[in-house]
């Protein structure tokens, strides 16, 4: 996200803001390390809520891997993997469960006999006799979470860097 601050009567904010020296600067750092690290908290904050849970034996997750990166001096990123953003932007398709053994495992934990109203209309799972699942398809969607994320931080934003300036007495 790039933020843009436009300014006018430029000669005369450089001459007021000079009186305020390094302060102005290092208010700005820090209200931009504040604004990255809301955004983080809050791209996490939307995707819980979005419904995507962590998954993985390794602890694979968007949760732990989301977070503010300092790039430079007054520049910071964001970063998400792209699993993350997969699942936000993802077109609705079928997944077999067949050969894939976290998968199957996953369904099998899920997805039982006596509770078929718990499959989608669109999957389709087979089970045994038993009542295990054998084989099948899951129907899987997206889960929007970024556009969500970014209006809310969109709105926040002036909030947030006002706070640090004032914090800072300026």
């Amino acid at each position: 996200m790039v933020i843009v601050l436009r300014v006018h009567g430029l000669n005369r904010t450089i001459k007021n803001f000079t009186k305020y020296g390094k302060n102005v600067r290092t208010a700005g750092n820090a209200a931009i390390a504040n604004l990255a690290k809301f955004s983080a908290a809050e791209y996490i904050r939307q995707a819980k809520s979005a419904g995507i849970q962590k998954f993985g034996a390794s602890g694979n997750s968007i949760f732990d891997r989301i977070r503010a990166l300092k790039k430079g001096d007054g520049h910071w990123v964001v970063t998400m993997p792209t699993h993350g953003i997969y699942q936000d932007r993802m077109k609705p398709h079928y997944v077999s469960v067949r050969n894939r053994r976290n998968l199957l495992t996953w369904t099998r934990r899920n997805y039982q006999i006596r509770n078929p109203t718990s499959v989608s209309r669109k999957s389709e799972i087979h089970f045994d006799s038993g009542g295990k699942v054998v084989s099948g398809a899951l129907y899987v969607t997206p889960r929007p979470f970024i556009s969500k994320a970014n209006a809310r931080i969109r709105a926040k934003a002036k909030e947030q860097i006002t706070r640090e300036f004032r914090r800072r007495g300026l």
